[in-house]
């Protein structure tokens, strides 16, 4: 047991040093775990890794991975979205599950290319804002889901990943 709360603490990121315990998850189920196996065609592939999920979560793309992210927050409904989806034709909103029971354990396969923590803090304006811990603790802030594909197409090592321009860099 003793191994798996050091797993928490090296993997989880926590907003600040003060523990929570006075929400429906405990305060270390916000954070996701994406592993990154390789780069196919051009298409990330690998796996996601949560605490309300007993497997991995496998993901083919960048893209597919954000929608997985977001319907893995709506169903534990942490963070809440800002607003409503809009859609083309009309949906009945459906009912959550509230039986998700978390996973106490975490358990989860490194990736090959490289394994990154994420915490959504919000989902506003139709986007998230969270932060972003890649191996050696080093944290990111992002802004937008397209901010963090940016980050995630570098941090894997693509080949066409964007880097920093002269004005960019701190």
């Amino acid at each position: 047991m003793e191994a798996v709360a050091k797993d928490v603490e090296r993997f989880c990121i926590f907003e600040d040093d003060l523990p929570r315990s006075g929400g429906r998850w405990p305060e270390y189920a916000a954070t996701m775990i994406l592993c990154f196996d390789r780069w196919e065609n051009d298409m990330a592939i690998g796996s996601l890794w949560t605490f309300f999920q007993s497997t991995p979560i496998p993901f083919h793309g960048l893209d597919n991975l954000l929608f997985i992210m977001d319907a893995m927050m709506d169903q534990a409904e942490q963070p809440m979205p800002w607003m409503a989806r809009r859609h083309i034709k009309e949906q009945v909103r459906p009912q959550p599950d509230r039986r998700t029971q978390i996973q106490n354990l975490l358990s989860f396969r490194p990736g090959l290319l490289s394994t990154v923590s994420v915490r959504i803090y919000t989902r506003q304006h139709a986007t998230m804002q969270g932060t972003l811990r890649v191996e050696g603790n080093r944290e990111v802030s992002f802004r937008s889901g397209l901010e963090l594909l940016y980050l995630l197409r570098e941090i894997t090592n693509h080949p066409f990943a964007l880097r920093a321009t002269e004005s960019e860099r701190v």
